[in-house]
């Protein structure tokens, strides 16, 4: 008698990979919850830095999607390693966030929490790899975790070396300590330790460059790929666009809607990429970019027709009325006239270029209508109804059924 084959929960929740997966991600979130903790408990007024509970809880929302999306992938898709880089590096952001919090309630509010050496010590070094993880490893093996080619290996070589240099140089500098309040428990000072400052100092444009061919080579890949892996490519592109486009704004504008942006944008790079590995909804990616693009296309031209017009009616009627209410009125009606005729040519000419198939299905069921007037033959009837869907559905199978006799009986 064959022994009971294992459900697949069964499966995953045996394999070592999985409660490692599970254990960083609890890690995370307990983190997270003692950095929440710390500003409602008594003393944290005397905390430098200390944000607002609404700030704190938007950039942790935006921290734990990281190890929560890298969770999700590790275990249900334990071979690649996208997932695995998502939870590391969200791990390692997330603990240097807690870094700064725990020495922070060890130091001004006097708490005895152990190891507080440690963990400043750790958190030194730790968020070098996770940033490098993120920034240079995750585009660089997006999405089935190999390198686009062999021509890509020199690139992943120096990557590796940055990182692992990079990470001991600051575990072992003179003075180098996440929070820069404690000393470093293993320093190297002398000539070694001026050398090793030179070398970190050398390795954070390397780094740049090296994010900069990351990037560059998920447009290579995207050049080459066909089928499933454009649209996760798709996915992936859409988000880092989104993120590079916010983090612009939050810079130059100084604007808090732009850095809630930044958050939004920080927290859908995983979440595409999760989405991309599993394949859940691929190819709904063209509806979103062409939706994207038409309503940014119609928010900035009606942006500037709302301004041009209160500029234009005041000073035409400034001779006649004070105030600009009579502007802002006229110029709303005018934005509200056009909304939608605006939106439907803009959509129309978005889809035409990024959401072809959907173009192509809308123009093949209009001439479809347009022939089905005049077609009185019930064979070329099946024909044309056949190849309709086939070309708009694209099904595994059709099948037709026609109901013949008298309609009224």
């Amino acid at each position: 008698m064959n022994p009971e084959r294992p459900r697949p929960a069964d499966r995953w929740s045996r394999r070592p990979s999985a409660w490692i997966a599970i254990g960083l991600l609890v890690a995370s979130l307990a983190m997270i919850a003692f950095n929440l903790a710390s500003l409602i408990l008594p003393g944290s007024s005397a905390l430098p830095n200390r944000p607002d509970l609404i700030s704190f809880l938007a950039v942790a929302s935006t921290f734990v999607a990281l190890p929560t999306v890298g969770a999700i992938l590790a275990i249900l898709r334990p071979r690649n390693p996208i997932g695995w880089l998502f939870l590391v590096s969200g791990a390692g952001i997330v603990f240097g966030i807690f870094s700064g919090e725990y020495v922070g309630r060890a130091i001004f509010v006097g708490a005895n929490l152990p190891g507080v050496n440690l963990v400043d010590w750790v958190g030194s070094w730790v968020q070098v790899v996770a940033i490098a993880l993120m920034v240079i490893w995750v585009p660089l093996l997006f999405p089935d975790g190999h390198l686009p080619g062999p021509r890509w290996r020199p690139v992943a070589w120096v990557a590796a070396a940055s990182m692992v240099v990079s990470a001991v140089v600051s575990a072992v500098a003179t003075g180098s300590s996440y929070s820069g309040l404690l000393p470093n428990p293993i320093p190297i000072g002398g000539s070694i330790g001026e050398a090793l400052t030179a070398v970190s100092n050398a390795t954070l444009p390397l780094v740049v460059v090296l994010g900069i061919l990351s990037l560059a080579s998920l447009v290579v890949r995207f050049r080459r790929s066909r089928d499933v892996e454009r649209q996760q490519l798709k996915w992936f592109l859409f988000a880092v666009v989104f993120l590079v486009v916010a983090i612009v704004l939050a810079f130059t504008t100084q604007n808090n809607a732009a850095w809630y942006a930044l958050m939004v944008g920080l927290t859908l790079l995983p979440v595409a990429a999760g989405v991309a590995v599993l394949r859940y909804r691929l190819y709904d990616i063209d509806r979103i970019i062409s939706r994207s693009l038409s309503y940014a296309t119609v928010t900035a031209v009606l942006a500037v027709v709302f301004v041009g017009g209160i500029l234009l009616f005041q000073t035409l009627l400034s001779p006649m009325l004070r105030g600009n209410a009579v502007a802002v009125a006229a110029s709303t009606l005018v934005v509200a006239a056009l909304f939608q005729p605006l939106r439907r040519r803009v959509q129309t000419r978005v889809d035409r270029r990024f959401n072809r198939a959907r173009y192509d299905a809308e123009r093949t069921v209009a001439a479809f209508s347009v022939r089905l007037r005049d077609d009185v033959d019930l064979e070329s009837l099946r024909r044309d109804v056949n190849g309709v869907v086939e070309q708009t559905v694209a099904p595994a199978s059709i099948s037709l059924w026609m109901r013949s006799g008298d309609p009224g009986t």
